[in-house]
């Protein structure tokens, strides 16, 4: 991809919807602007995430409740600022789609976002948050840990319904050590609200890694499922490992 005006919501248009619980709500809401639904009744997951794209360098993020498609604006309860971003490079990219979120990550800038729902403990409340970060952040906002410093974690309904709540990850220790056959054990990271410290559930296919742990951007480990996952490195704290399947 490139920094140019498109480059995103052109990746996602072709590679989010082939997931069957996204597609795009709403093919005609203006320039560069790609508007997707997330729905899964059966697993209380329905969310409208919107991807401004008409400028160069960073495209403005937003997770809506709904969509009107006639006026081509988000209805009811929303995560929506100018400085919700995820930014673009001449870089390789890559994209991991799952039933319920969208991790949107760039290699060579190390910089990753998420969108989407956790692996929530009450699969029966959605709760879609969204990692974002202002235009012109410089680390990986999905290595961090909390909303500060330009970065952004938010959720759209907490565990009671409350609406624009802060999360943070939690770390009682890196999540991941090698194991005696070589491979790794790896832990998805787990998150709580910040008003209420409850765990709200774990990042799906996301480990926070910690200081210093002799990785480097772009490397790659093989946990002991043998599944592949990649290291998003921007220096220290600022680095996860991203399940690659």
């Amino acid at each position: 991809m490139t920094a140019a005006a498109g480059e995103l919501k052109a990746i996602l248009d072709v590679n989010l919807i082939l997931n069957p619980f996204w597609h795009i709500e709403d093919a005609g809401a203006g320039a560069n602007i790609g508007v997707y639904h997330n729905d899964d009744p059966a697993l209380a997951s329905d969310f409208i995430f919107v991807v401004r794209d008409n400028q160069a360098n960073y495209a403005t993020v937003e997770v809506w409740q709904g969509w009107n498609s006639g006026i081509h604006a988000g209805t009811g309860d929303s995560l929506a600022s100018a400085n919700y971003t995820w930014r673009k490079f001449l870089s390789v990219w890559g994209l991991a789609v799952s039933d319920h979120r969208c991790i949107y990550v760039n290699y060579e800038n190390a910089q990753a976002f998420y969108v989407g729902q956790l692996i929530r403990f009450d699969d029966t409340k959605n709760m879609p948050v969204l990692i974002a970060c202002t235009s012109a952040y410089a680390s990986n906002p999905l290595g961090f840990l909390w909303a500060a410093g330009n970065c952004y974690y938010l959720v759209l309904y907490d565990e009671n319904g409350a609406t624009g709540k802060f999360f943070r990850q939690w770390y009682p220790a890196s999540g991941y050590i090698k194991t005696s056959n070589g491979k790794y054990y790896l832990l998805e990271t787990p998150v709580f609200q910040t008003t209420s410290l409850l765990l709200l559930g774990l990042e799906e296919g996301v480990c926070w890694c910690g200081l210093a742990n002799g990785l480097v951007n772009k490397d790659i480990v093989i946990d002991t499922a043998s599944v592949e996952w990649l290291s998003v490195y921007s220096g220290a704290p600022y680095e996860c490992l991203i399940r690659k399947a």
